[in-house]
This record gives structure tokens, C-alpha cells and sequence, in this order.
């Protein structure tokens, strides 16, 4: 596996690719084996976990939908990337976490700990964020955008009032598809079909078409290893977790 060089930002990135298009690999199989270990070698360092972490949740969906065994060394490898790169604090107010009012790191780091405590690790559970909104009252497009941010919260599982807004208001969520789709933001709106094929309620078909949408996006869309995982994670959740 090469390493790519230059700036921390462009390491970095190369890192999350890496991850992504592993993670998408693993979901399309449950031949073989799937360690996270594997995934982040140690000529990567910082990079490897940095990845890890921005993927939360999504990079473990191998262990949640397509039935790769989670062990105590996977457990070990995220709480590395949690030692090197905390969790937000409770109750921290840091700008560079707030979209639209809410605190979407927060968030992230509280689904992680759901999809863990689910795999059988303990010890990464923490409290949902208290200072958490749901972004509605800025109005639908503004809740859009944090729940495209918010789209690793979109996994089996995994509950909140989040997730109980968008059960609540479907409609303003495909809304917020069909305005990313008009724009050719493939990435937000896959991002949103994912909320819409939640496992707790999933919105079909016939009042908005998701199957049409993920592939017309899979037909036109730049190939990108964070989009493909959107879309696999997407097809996987409506077809049901197997942990």
C-alpha cells in the first residue's frame, strides 16, 4: 500500500480515501477478513487514526452489515485514534463544532459509541450531547446541510431525536435530496437518502424514488471513495444490519 507524502492536509486525505474505499471493499463481501489494524498501516502514523476518526461510525459498518467479526484489537485500534484525537468534551461549546446550532462533532462521537457499544465493546458509550438541537428551526435547507454532516449518525441501530425529527418530517429531508440533486451535489444528497433509508423507519417508495436517485448518482457521478461508501452504506442499511 503506498503513503502518500506532502502537506499534513493532503496526508491526511489520502488516509480517509484509503480507509473509505476499504470499508466500501469490506461491505461488498463478508469473504475474508476485515481488521482495522489492516487498514491503517504503521507507516501512516497520526494519518491512519486521523481517518479512523473521521469516519467514526461509518468505518465500522464491515462489523454492523456484513457480519466481519469486531475484536478486541479492532476495539484497541479506535481507542488509539480516540487517545490521539478526543472525543469532544461534554457540554463544549466550540465554534468549528456547530453547524446550524448544533454540535455535529459532538454527535459523531456519540453515534461512535453507540455502533461500539452494540459491537460489545466497552467503555466508548458516552451521554447524548445535552446541548444538542436538531437544526430544524433554521429552516429546511439549513437542516439539510447538518444532517449531510450528520449522515454517520444514519446507521442500524443507532436512535436519537434526530432521528425522530426526520420520521417526523420526511418530506423536508427528500426536499433537501431533490435541491443537492439539482445542484449536483451528488455527496449531500446521498448523504440524505441514507437518513431516509434509516433502519428505524425507512421512507420508500412510491412518494419519493430513492432507488432512481442512488442510481442515477452511481451513473453520473466523479467516483470518489467517500461517495461510494455513502451509497454502500446506504444499500446495505435498507437492506438490513446482520449483527
Amino acid at each position: 500500500m503506498s503513503v502518500v507524502s506532502g502537506s499534513p492536509r493532503v496526508v491526511y486525505a489520502a488516509a480517509v480515501e484509503r480507509l473509505a474505499a476499504s470499508v466500501v471493499c469490506a461491505l461488498g463481501s463478508a469473504d475474508g477478513v476485515f481488521r482495522l489494524r489492516d487498514q491503517l498501516p504503521g507507516s501512516e502514523g497520526m494519518a491512519g487514526l486521523a481517518a479512523l476518526r473521521i469516519l467514526g461510525p461509518d468505518a465500522l459498518a464491515p462489523f454492523v452489515l456484513s457480519g466481519h467479526r469486531f475484536s478486541a484489537e479492532d476495539a484497541e485500534m479506535v481507542a488509539a485514534s480516540l487517545r490521539v484525537f478526543p472525543m469532544a468534551a461534554p457540554g463544549a461549546q466550540i465554534a468549528s463544532q456547530l453547524e446550524g446550532g448544533v454540535p455535529v462533532r459532538a454527535l459523531r462521537d456519540w453515534a461512535t459509541g453507540q455502533v461500539l457499544t452494540r459491537l460489545g465493546a466497552r467503555g466508548f458509550a458516552r451521554p447524548y450531547p445535552r446541548e444538542a438541537g436538531v437544526g430544524r428551526d433554521r429552516g429546511w435547507l439549513r437542516w439539510a446541510v447538518v444532517l449531510a454532516q450528520l449522515s454517520p449518525l444514519a446507521s442500524p441501530g443507532v436512535d436519537s431525536p434526530v432521528h425522530a425529527q426526520v420520521r417526523r418530517y420526511p418530506q423536508e429531508v427528500a426536499r433537501g435530496v431533490t435541491w443537492a440533486m439539482l445542484r449536483r451535489d451528488y455527496l449531500t444528497a446521498v448523504r440524505l437518502v441514507r437518513w431516509l433509508l434509516a433502519e428505524n423507519e425507512p421512507v420508500e417508495d412510491p412518494w419519493f424514488p430513492l432507488e432512481p436517485v442512488m442510481r442515477h448518482v452511481e451513473l453520473v457521478a466523479e467516483p470518489n471513495a467517500r461517495l461510494l461508501l455513502e451509497l454502500a452504506v446506504a444499500r446495505r442499511s435498507r437492506e438490513g444490519s446482520v449483527s
